[in-house]
């Protein structure tokens, strides 16, 4: 696996000489579907839409299972300058069988899906829950806490919705969110975003949120959702 990674195409890495004291940013992918299946030739893969058409599985009817959504929104939050320039703390991905897993900023994303689904299934397979650079560094793991305990320990919260209240993106965040990145005190800051393409499932954890809101009338993939909120934070911190 870690051979996979290190043949995987060099990006540039975030930066470590980053000065910034604020607020901690993590990003929280909630009810992903990342599911480990072994392909008619015993190689492990991620289950897709497509092997439950072709198998006609039983075991996921009337539910979607979409690990592209994860790739494609860990592709855009990991080569966004918020995280290039070294903002961006951590990205959390709590899977639908209750797996919280921990994403490094430092992991590159395999851009081809094949590539990323063998990365992911060995990882979810491993007896350790981790990947691990060459220099032992995790870039990957499955963590102990509940999702109910990261959101407990942020100090701000921010879930997304389309059934929560309609607020203008860009004025939420120089009203609300500008102050706490500014005020030099080092908070946590979370923001919650659903990682289905139908449903409301940031509804499950409002009791958490500091902050409910919509910012579209229309439902909005995963991966756009976070490019709008890489963008404003992008903005608020003179990154571009």
């Amino acid at each position: 696996m870690e051979e996979i990674v290190r043949r995987n195409k060099i990006r540039k890495l975030p930066s470590d000489k980053s000065t910034f004291e604020g607020a901690k940013i993590s990003v929280l992918l909630l009810n992903a579907t990342l599911y480990v299946n072994k392909n008619k030739n015993e190689k492990k893969e991620l289950i897709t839409e497509m092997n439950l058409i072709e198998k006609k599985s039983q075991s996921f009817k009337e539910k979607e299972v979409r690990p592209d959504i994860i790739h494609n929104s860990l592709l855009m939050l990991l080569d966004s300058p918020l995280c290039k320039a070294g903002y961006l703390s951590e990205i959390i991905i709590l899977n639908e069988d209750g797996k919280v897993i921990r994403v490094d900023p430092k992991f590159r994303v395999p851009r081809s899906f094949k590539v990323f689904s063998k990365v992911f299934s060995e990882f979810l397979s491993s007896p350790t829950g981790e990947l691990r650079l060459p220099d032992g560094m995790v870039i990957l793991n499955i963590i102990n806490e509940t999702i109910e305990e990261c959101l407990s320990n942020a100090e701000t919260v921010v879930g997304f919705s389309r059934v929560a209240r309609r607020e203008s993106l860009q004025r939420f965040m120089r009203e609300k969110i500008k102050s706490i990145i500014n005020n030099g005190d080092v908070q946590k800051l979370i923001f919650v975003v659903g990682a289905t393409s139908k449903g409301s499932t940031c509804d499950s954890y409002s009791s958490f949120y500091s902050h409910y809101i919509s910012i579209c009338d229309i439902s909005m993939p995963t991966y756009i959702c976070c490019s709008k909120i890489c963008g404003e934070l992008e903005e608020i911190l003179g990154i571009l």
